[in-house]
Order: C-alpha cells, then structure tokens, then sequence
C-alpha cells in the first residue's frame, strides 16, 4: 500500500495543529487598517464617481439620438403637405434614410443599455462605501475582526471591478 492510500484509509491522522488550537486570536483593529479601508472608500468613491458621469453621458448621447428620429418623420410628414410632389421626391428618401442611419447607430451602440449599467454600478459602488462607512463609525472594540472584514469588503471589491462595464 501506498503511502496515499494509507492516507486515505486512516483519517483519523491529523497532524495540523489546528486541533490543538483551541484558542484563536483576533487581528486587532489598528489606525493602520482604517486608514487602509479609507483608502479603498476614496478608490471606490473615485469609481463611483467615474461610472455616473459615464452614466449620464451615456444618457446624453441617448437623448441626442433618440429626438431626431422621432422629429425627423414628423417634420417629413407635415413638409410633404406642403411641397410639391417633386420636392418629396428627394425630401422622404433623404428623411428616411437619415432617421434609418440614426437608428443603426443606436441599435449598435445602445446607450440606453450603457446608461443603465453604468448607473447600477455606481450604485453598487456607493453602497459598498456606505458598507465601510457602517464599519468605520463604530468603535474599535464593537467592530467585526479586522481579517473578516478584511476579506468581505475585498471581495465585493473585486467583483464589482470585474464585472463593472468599461469606462
């Protein structure tokens, strides 16, 4: 037999001392770890920042493109009762194909749908600061380990960054 398999065989072998540790210590809250939790709540204000103001534009760029596609018919419509038939002629292809470029371009970039995700991200982001905000405000002695919270607030960190849109 293998010394795998006695591995296997025998689990009642533990030689990690985690057994014996009955007694676990805290990482102690230090100025040093809040002012790094500081840190990240500026970091991740700055990201908030930055994906709301892509929220807005995004939303700019919507409206810019949405209001002539709807006016442009309607105008075509009200000018086609006025003109003659020969100026319709080249007014409606002219119209139309503009409205059609305006929402290729539209369909294509979706900035409705940018606008939206920036948007929640910068709410996510927020409420990520409020978190830290929550944790900095109470008392050393009344706060959660250091190392946890260490580690939760990382990690909601890391999954806002990776699944945030571009900016």
């Amino acid at each position: 037999m293998s010394d795998l398999e006695n591995i296997l065989i025998d689990k009642t072998r533990d030689k990690s001392e985690s057994s014996k540790d009955i007694e676990r210590v805290e990482e102690e809250w230090t100025s040093d770890n809040s002012e790094f939790f500081i840190k990240i709540q500026e970091e991740i204000i700055q990201k908030a920042k930055a994906h709301d103001v892509a929220s807005h534009k995004n939303k700019s760029r919507y409206v810019k493109t949405a209001i002539p596609s709807m006016i442009i018919p309607i105008l075509l419509t009200n000018l086609s009762i006025f003109c003659s038939g020969q100026t319709n002629e080249y007014i409606h292809p002219i119209g139309l194909s503009l409205v059609g470029i305006i929402n290729v371009f539209q369909t294509i970039l979706n900035f409705s749908k940018k606008k939206e995700q920036h948007n929640h991200h910068a709410g996510l982001y927020m409420d990520l600061v409020n978190d830290i905000e929550k944790i900095l405000i109470r008392k050393k002695k009344y706060r959660d380990a250091f190392d946890i919270t260490l580690e939760r607030i990382t990690m909601r960190k890391q999954q806002l960054d990776a699944s945030a849109p571009y900016l």
